[in-house]
């Protein structure tokens, strides 16, 4: 589906601008009327990516790991209300928020 002249235009080429939205200095009108629901990089179904479980893991021990060696604390002057600021429709949308990262205090 993804090399298929039906969904995407130039669809054998690597063309990244074709993701960029309208209003991208660097949109290229040409691909607007490209199907992105065409591209499903892990794919679906029992024949899916075998690499994407393991990208979800490392993803997971990564963040476990900043976590662990990492406090976060809110930078001054933000403000997050979570019953307010965080809207989800089968996904979430969630807000844009800054921390800091301080090195945790030793533990053993």
């Amino acid at each position: 589906m993804a090399r298929d002249s039906r969904n995407f235009a130039d669809a054998l080429r690597f063309r990244p601008e074709r993701w960029l939205s309208e209003d991208h200095p660097l949109y290229v009108s040409r691909f607007s009327n490209d199907n992105h629901k065409a591209f499903q990089p892990f794919s679906q179904g029992p024949r899916m990516c075998s690499g994407r479980e393991i990208a979800w893991w490392q993803s997971r021990l990564f963040v476990a790991k900043v976590l662990w060696k990492f406090d976060l604390a809110m930078v001054s002057g933000e403000h997050l209300d979570v019953d307010r600021d965080l809207k989800g429709w089968g996904m979430y949308v969630r807000p844009e928020f800054r921390v800091r990262f301080t090195p945790a205090a030793s533990r053993r």
